[in-house]
């Protein structure tokens, strides 16, 4: 049941291979150069879970059986041994497809991910797909066989966040890896824009995260709405340093760097409107105003300046001056 219309092709062939002659209704096989199975094989039993939970829809039971559980655990169990014990098996498949089954287990049933050995298994394939080896290979712009689009899968994701992860660490970072910035900024809104709520729910302290804090940092956020939108969250205290501080740290570095840009680069109009926000609200976001630096050792990673440089200083000074001669033009 669990391999999607190939159990016939799988027995054909076990039947060959086992010299089961009474069994055995033909000898011709598939060209040699196709696989009998999927590349992705491994995780067939947990789409397949997940496809019974989305065909039954609202008749399915909220909660979760025994059985499933017990499946899904064999499933992420079998998959963390052979990331484990023999990864050469696993390179077949990118990262992103990896990472597009294992999402599976987040949402094939109300607070399945929750269950203690789903829990356990999921936060070790956590740390797989986060090594040094595998993250900088995610490219979530690639085809993903089964998948229309990764944005649609991601939003079904954060429907089940939102409805039953409690703010779990491991969910969490689950849904911060789309988040990086080497990743279309359409993901990053999809939080930011649409469900703006949700970031104060991910708590995950800086020290644990497993993702480098870096790739939420460069390349320096260039998204004209994003902008806008870290603005308004720091503004309105939507992220704080103590509730959220991947995303209080994500909104205040892009927001500095943009705003100190010395040069033309062709976007004047928004850096000045930008400024004249901050400056506004200038108590709530000094942290924008004065950081310096990712620092790991610094209070909520903020390494911040105790006087603003010269340069800097004038730079604040000119747009105070500007907002005060042109009241609301910005």
């Amino acid at each position: 049941m669990s391999f999607s219309g190939m159990e016939k092709a799988v027995q054909s062939s076990r039947n060959i291979y086992l010299g089961n002659s009474a069994d055995i209704l033909s000898l011709l096989v598939r060209n040699p150069e196709e696989s009998l199975m999927p590349k992705d094989w491994v995780f067939m039993p947990l789409i397949h879970v997940y496809n019974n939970m989305a065909h039954m829809g609202a008749k399915v039971d909220k909660n979760v059986s025994p059985q499933t559980v017990a499946r899904v655990t064999s499933v992420l169990k079998w998959i963390y041994a052979l990331e484990i014990w023999r990864p050469a098996e696993m390179d077949s498949m990118s990262v992103s497809l990896r990472l597009s089954r294992i999402y599976c287990a987040f949402i094939a049933g109300s607070d399945l991910s929750l269950e203690k050995p789903v829990h356990h298994y999921l936060a070790g394939l956590l740390r797989v797909l986060t090594s040094h080896k595998l993250i900088h290979k995610m490219d979530l712009e690639e085809k993903i066989p089964g998948i229309t689009s990764f944005y649609d899968l991601f939003q079904e994701v954060l429907d089940h966040y939102e409805a039953e992860s409690f703010g779990d660490p491991v969910f969490a970072q689950y849904v911060l890896l789309p988040l990086q910035q080497k990743h279309s900024p359409l993901l990053r809104r999809g939080i930011w824009e649409e469900r703006r709520k949700m970031l104060r729910t991910l708590r995950v302290p800086l020290e644990e995260l497993l993702i480098p804090v870096e790739n939420f940092l460069y390349p320096e956020e260039t998204d004209h709405r994003l902008l806008q939108l870290y603005s308004v969250a720091l503004a309105t205290k939507a992220v704080v340093p103590t509730g959220s501080p991947v995303m209080y740290l994500v909104a205040v570095h892009h927001l500095n760097r943009f705003l100190y840009v010395s040069h033309d680069d062709g976007n004047l109009a928004l850096r000045h409107n930008l400024w004249a926000q901050i400056l506004a609200h200038r108590d709530q976001v000094s942290d924008v105003i004065y950081y310096q630096q990712y620092n790991s050792d610094s209070k909520y990673g903020l390494q911040l300046y105790g006087q603003l440089p010269a340069s800097r200083q004038n730079m604040v000074d000119q747009q105070m001056n500007l907002n005060h001669a042109h009241p609301g033009k910005y």
